[in-house]
Formats: C-alpha cells, sequence, structure tokens
C-alpha cells in the first residue's frame, strides 16, 4: 500500500495513561481515551509556546473516561480543556502520549496493561463515556 497524507480534519481515538501522583512519591497510572488530532509539528511547536491551555486545546477533539471530582463524566469544552491544562501531571502525561502518537511510536506506558491486559483497556471500562466535540468558547 502506498504512503497517504492523513486526512487533515481526522481525529485518532488513543487510549492513553495518565501518570497520576500517589502516597509515598510513587505514582498511578489511570487510563483515559483521548481524541487527538494529528497536526503539523511546527503547529504543535507554536501550541506549547502560547502555553498549556493552546496545547491541550489544539491536540485534542475529544475524550472519554474523563470524569470529574464525583465521578461524572467531564464534557469536552473549552472550560474543562482549562482546567486540566492547569493540572501539570495530566498536560504532561499527555504531551508525552501525542509526541509518541505524532511520530508514529507505539504507545509507551499506555492504559492497555491496565484494564486486563488489552490493547482497548481504557474503554472498556464500566463508566460512562462523554463523546467527543469540538472545543467552543
Amino acid at each position: 500500500m502506498a504512503f497517504r497524507l492523513a486526512d487533515p480534519g481526522a481525529t485518532y481515538r488513543t487510549p492513553v495513561a495518565i501518570a497520576v501522583p500517589a502516597a509515598g512519591g510513587r505514582t498511578e497510572k489511570l487510563g483515559c481515551v483521548l481524541h487527538f488530532r494529528l497536526l503539523e509539528a511546527s503547529e504543535v511547536r507554536d501550541l506549547a509556546l502560547e502555553g498549556d491551555e493552546a496545547y491541550l486545546a489544539g491536540i485534542l477533539a475529544g475524550w472519554e473516561e474523563i470524569a470529574d471530582f464525583d465521578g461524572e463524566p467531564l464534557e469536552f469544552d473549552g472550560e474543562n480543556v482549562e482546567k486540566l491544562a492547569r493540572i501539570g501531571y495530566f498536560t504532561r502525561s499527555v504531551a508525552e502520549a501525542y509526541d509518541r502518537f505524532s511520530q508514529g511510536l507505539p504507545a509507551k506506558n499506555s492504559v492497555a496493561s491496565l484494564a486486563n491486559g488489552s490493547a482497548g483497556g481504557a474503554a472498556r471500562t464500566k463508566r460512562k463515556k462523554t463523546h467527543a466535540r469540538s472545543v467552543s468558547g
């Protein structure tokens, strides 16, 4: 099969492990599914220079398996992207996952091992999913 350029409007559903701080200086890996946009490298660099909120808003097109404090699905919108951008460990984990994704590298420390050892683990957990929406406002 011949190499084809990616559809500029396509999004890519990607399981991601978020390394969350835990007691005793450890981290706990919690899974979510992010809908990545495949951007040109120069666009990603420009977004990174604008700050974490612009970076996340630029690379993300939606998410699943992200919940608020009470366990309710967190809607994908500009306000919630802004909230998550203020969480350093979230942004770092997403940036690492996006970097590997955009380079065509296999996921490192993915959520595959978090749920029954299956590659689609995070997508099959019992929590309600939040459907992808474009970020507004």
